[in-house]
């Protein structure tokens, strides 16, 4: 069987084989080009040869939904936040939260001008420019040198950490994925800082202070 490839072609879409011409093989034209990136296997397979496959007008809200999806800025959580647990901390994990109050580790909030409190993650300061990577736009500011800034981190920033020089996020924990990759590449970092980014912007320049769990807002 021949082999076939879907090429763009006066936005319809087309087969094409070695002893082919380009034919267009969807009646129905797609009222989007990327409308396609919506259509499962099989009826990318049914488009291409013209052998039914799904509407455009359907295509077309597939691709609408999605892009709602994308769009939509969900809570931290579902539902109410659960009541504290009553239940005593071992006495182990008790003096190790002793431990991170005392020395300044937990997340508090603003603690004086231009002072944000978090979780201190490694040693040493960092102090630069802020990239605030929650945009695509941020994400390709991003410079050698700078510090970044988010409500949080996933592996897909895996990349983005061996250009940093710190890290500042305003959710995650001692234990969030954050905080593991700034010890794994060894930068100092606070993370869990809870009003963050009302107070640090793209491009700001900040300090980031691992020992003490601070963020600073130079200007």
């Amino acid at each position: 069987m021949a082999r076939l490839v879907a090429v763009e072609h006066q936005d319809h879409l087309v087969r094409k084989s070695p002893q082919q011409a380009d034919v267009p093989i969807a009646k129905r034209r797609a009222e989007h080009r990327d409308d396609i990136l919506d259509a499962d296997p099989a009826e990318i397979v049914a488009l291409l040869l013209d052998a039914g496959g799904p509407p455009a007008a359907e295509l077309n809200d597939r691709r609408q939904r999605r892009l709602a999806a994308a769009a939509y800025d969900p809570p931290i959580q579902l539902g109410e936040r659960p009541a504290p647990d009553p239940t005593p901390m071992p006495e182990h994990v008790a003096m190790l939260v002793g431990l991170a109050a005392r020395s300044g580790a937990v997340g508090s909030g603003r603690a004086g001008s231009g002072m944000l409190h978090g979780s201190g993650v490694g040693t040493g300061t960092a102090r630069g420019r802020a990239c605030v990577i929650d945009t695509d736009e941020g994400i390709a500011d991003l410079r050698p040198g700078d510090i970044l800034v988010a409500t949080t981190t996933l592996s897909a920033h895996n990349p983005l950490f061996p250009i940093v020089t710190g890290l500042a996020t305003a959710e995650g924990g001692l234990f969030s994925h954050p905080a593991l990759l700034a010890r794994e590449f060894a930068i100092p970092a606070v993370v869990g800082v809870p009003d963050l980014l009302d107070h640090v912007h793209h491009g700001d320049t900040i300090e980031v202070d691992a020992p003490a769990g601070q963020v600073r807002v130079i200007k």
